[in-house]
Order: structure tokens, then sequence, then C-alpha cells
């Protein structure tokens, strides 16, 4: 685990797309806050964005302020997208353009919920294992036979993270902030929140035919 006094601030950029769940987003966030105050440091410095910088409003209907893309990503060392109900937007390719530009960075890419659609269609999860929320994922199969879509909370496979959404995207930051500052670390912030199980990326979801099969002998 790192000192407090060596601990090296990073930089992580989410990027708001309309229609976004706000579950995710929270889920996200708030544990690296948490980590922020054990710590007594910023370890984390979190950044929302959109691509001209103006406000996205969440599936809930809340409307949340953002900076432009551009200058959000200075200095950052992550991108997630936060998708939501919507996985067909009107801007799509200025999002595309966006996501592959940011590609050429030094950065992890990373996906909440649908956001994975968006990397699936820059052609940023191509050779790489990533996931999906339950309800979308027959489609998500469909449109993109060739990638690796698991059934799992989370996938982490090297620079790229996607989780399916709600607060399976606690259980990723959970895994990020172990592996950083230790399992102790990551414990703690998950009892700030009552979440008494850690789900690791083998977890599968449970949701839709899986919740059903689970009651079969």
């Amino acid at each position: 685990m790192e000192r407090s006094d060596d601990i090296v601030k990073q930089v992580v950029v989410f990027l708001l797309v309309p229609g976004h769940s706000m579950m995710s987003l929270t889920s996200a966030v708030e544990p690296l806050r948490a980590l922020n105050r054990l710590v007594g440091s910023d370890a984390y410095e979190w950044r929302l964005a959109s691509l001209d910088g103006a406000p996205v409003e969440a599936s809930n209907g809340i409307s949340l302020p953002a900076g432009p893309l551009e200058p959000a990503l200075e200095g950052a060392s992550a991108l997630f997208v936060c998708g939501g109900l919507r996985i067909q937007l009107a801007d799509e390719r200025a999002h595309l353009a966006a996501l592959r530009k940011a590609a050429r960075r030094p950065l992890v890419l990373g996906a909440l919920s649908t956001g994975a659609y968006l990397l699936a269609r820059a052609g940023l999860l191509d050779g790489y294992r990533c996931t999906i929320h339950w309800e979308n994922r027959p489609a998500f199969r469909e449109e993109f036979p060739d990638l690796a879509c698991s059934a799992a909370v989370f996938e982490i496979d090297r620079e790229r993270m996607t989780c399916s959404g709600g607060t399976a995207a606690m259980d990723m930051m959970l895994r990020l902030i172990a592996d950083r500052f230790g399992a102790d670390h990551a414990r703690f912030v998950a009892n700030q929140f009552h979440h008494e199980r850690i789900r690791a990326a083998g977890d599968e979801q449970r949701g839709g035919s899986q919740e059903a099969l689970a009651l079969l002998p």
C-alpha cells in the first residue's frame, strides 16, 4: 500500500452520455471519495465530462454539470463511458471519434453499463474481454459476435475495464482500490456503504433468465 505522503493523485474522467445511469455513476464515484477520506489524501480526483461541456441529463431526469472532454482528459489515468437506457445516440459519430482520439492517450478505457456499446462501436474492445448489463447482453453479442462478452459483473482486461452497471460499478472500483491500497482498505470502503460482499470479476450477474435458473435444482 502507498504511504499517505507518497500517494500520487489519479484522475478519473467520466464521460456522461444522455440518459446515463445515475446509479452506475454514483456507485463508481463514491468509493473513490470514501477512499480519499480513509487515507486522508486526494488519492483520486474525478471529473464529469461531455463532448462540448454542456450539462447532461441522466435517465432519472436529473441534469449534471460537466466540463468539455478534451481539457478533462489532461493528466487523466482513466476514462469511463457512462451509459444508460439509450444505446443509440443522435450524435454517436462524434462520440466515437472522441473515444478513438482519447484512446491515443496513455489511458485506461472503461465503460459503465451500456457504455460498452460505444467502446465496441469505436473498435476499442477488439481483442479484450468485456461485459454489459444482462438485459443488453443478447443484443450486444448479436451485434458484436467476435467480442468476448461475458456474463460477469465486471471485467478487467489489461487497459480495458467494463462493468454491468448499477452496483457492479462499486465492485469494480473496490477491486481497483484493493489492487492499489490493499484488501483491508477496500473492505473498509465497502462497509461505508453497507456493501456486504465485494464481488469478484468472476462472479456472474444474477438477472433475467439467470435469476430464474438459479432456483432450479
